[in-house]
């Protein structure tokens, strides 16, 4: 799947299941704005990854929502809101 020529592809690692925490990592670096945004909001990504996102132009407020964020940078995210 990380490998399939369509971007479409690649992002619906996201929806499934049975991708694993290692795929979804490597999507998150995907050259596929579209890839990636899709990967910040996968609650299988590592915190670190999702941390990088908030340097990231497009991605912090979707790593914002992911679940797996830990409530510090939850918080953070409100603030770019605000």
């Amino acid at each position: 799947m990380a490998d399939d020529p369509s971007p479409t592809a690649r992002e619906l690692a996201a929806c499934d299941p049975e991708a694993s925490a290692e795929l979804i990592e490597a999507l998150s670096h995907d050259r596929d704005f579209g890839v990636r945004a899709a990967m910040a909001q996968d609650p299988r990504l590592s915190v670190d990854r999702l941390i990088e996102f908030f340097g990231t132009r497009g991605l912090a407020l979707r790593a914002g929502g992911n679940p797996n964020l830990p409530e510090e940078a939850m918080r953070a995210t409100l603030d770019l809101l605000a």
